[in-house]
């Protein structure tokens, strides 16, 4: 049975001004990129990125408790004395 796949936050303006800073061009504003098709569709990617980035980080601080397999037997039982057939306590 496949795992169902995660849900990603959605992109925000945030991540794709954050992009947009990380392109570096020269001479272009946010305003203009977005209006030329083939930048914006650059600034949109790496806006995907970002924030998959992001959601990645966040998940890697999530901590995971996990059980000890096979749970741990009371103390208080002698094994070796039980498998003997002594069992006087």
């Amino acid at each position: 049975m496949a795992r169902p796949l995660p849900t990603l936050p959605p992109v925000t303006d945030q991540h794709r001004h954050a992009a947009f800073a990380a392109m570096g061009w020269v001479g272009w504003t946010y305003e203009q990129a977005m209006a030329n098709d083939l930048r914006a569709s650059l600034v949109e990617c790496r806006a995907h990125q970002l924030r998959k980035q992001q959601w990645q980080q966040a998940r890697r601080q999530q901590r995971w408790t996990r059980t000890p397999w096979p749970p741990a037997r009371p103390a208080t039982q002698d094994l070796k004395r039980a498998a003997a057939g002594d069992r006087d306590d």
